[in-house]
């Protein structure tokens, strides 16, 4: 069990990165969440979504490579 939550640790760390800096208003993020969804998933789908919308952002596509998780994360990351 740690194991899996390292490596989701891992790949969550290696996606933050891979959301890309908007330049403009009229900007579109791409967030990329692949993996199991678990506590750590709903935190980087928080600071995301607080991210664009300090960016003033008008779009967020959520990209899910998924093979499901935790019901309660999951319900945490629709909820938002």
């Amino acid at each position: 069990m740690l194991k899996r939550f390292l490596i989701l640790i891992g790949i969550l760390g290696v996606l933050w990165f891979e959301v890309p800096a908007s330049t403009d208003s009229s900007s579109v993020i791409l967030l990329e969440v692949k993996g199991p969804i678990g506590p750590a998933t709903v935190d980087y789908v928080e600071r995301s979504l607080e991210h664009a919308k300090s960016r003033k952002t008008p779009l967020l596509i959520l990209q899910l490579d998924t093979p499901g998780g935790l019901d309660a994360s999951m319900r945490e990351i629709i909820q938002q």
